[in-house]
This record gives C-alpha cells, structure tokens and sequence, in this order.
C-alpha cells in the first residue's frame, strides 16, 4: 500500500511510525509514515511534524549494503533530504584495526609496569 494510501487508512501514531515493506529487484524498500510528532531526527534534534514521510531503501552489492533514505515533511522541510551510507565488509574490518592496536599498546603497557615493580 502506497503512502498516500495510507495517509487516509486509519492506523496508531507511534514513535516508530507505520512501516510498510516491499521488494524491488534486489532492493528492499521501507516506506514509513504516521510518526508522532514530539521525537526528533537523529542526536541533532531535528524536529519533524507528524507528517513526515522516511523510505529507506536497501541493496546489497557484493559484501556491502548500500542505504539511501529519504525524508519528506510538508510541515518542516521545504523539499525531500537525502543521505546514503555503505555498510561494507572491509569497514567494518577497518574498525576493528584501532582495537587490535589499542589492545596491544594495552599489553605493552602493562609488561613495562611490571617489569618496572620488579627491578624496584
């Protein structure tokens, strides 16, 4: 069912909004609106009416997901905002390096300390 469809349904306004997914092709397609009006987009508090309008769309791509989402709100935003993210494989690894480090520093760290106690 469409949004616009929806719109003129009668559902519960919630903090997470009605949600309605699809398949197209390969891409999963989230397609949410009734939100309640009082919660904010993201720690920025961006505040949205209870007409905003979120599709989110998901494909996969090898050993990434690829996210665009989309918000729309006739009551706050003078047109659609956009963003988009990667979730890769080789991120997700890259992330780990800064740990494997810092834990190793950790170690160092703590036989120089106790080759210290000892000699004193």
């Amino acid at each position: 069912m469409a949004a616009s469809a929806r719109q003129e349904a009668e559902f519960d306004i919630t903090y997470l909004g009605n949600t309605v997914g699809r398949w197209e092709g390969d891409t999963l397609v989230l397609d949410a609106i009734g939100f309640i009006d009082t919660t904010w987009l993201g720690r920025g508090g961006f505040f949205h009416s209870d007409r905003m309008h979120v599709v989110e769309q998901f494909t996969r791509q090898g050993d990434a997901i690829l996210c665009d989402v989309t918000v729309e709100d006739p009551e706050v935003l003078a047109g659609a905002v956009g963003a988009a993210d990667t979730n890769a494989a080789a991120q997700r690894e890259s992330q780990r390096g800064p740990s494997a480090r810092a834990g190793q520093l950790r170690d160092e760290f703590r036989d120089r300390s106790s080759r210290h106690a000892d000699s004193a």
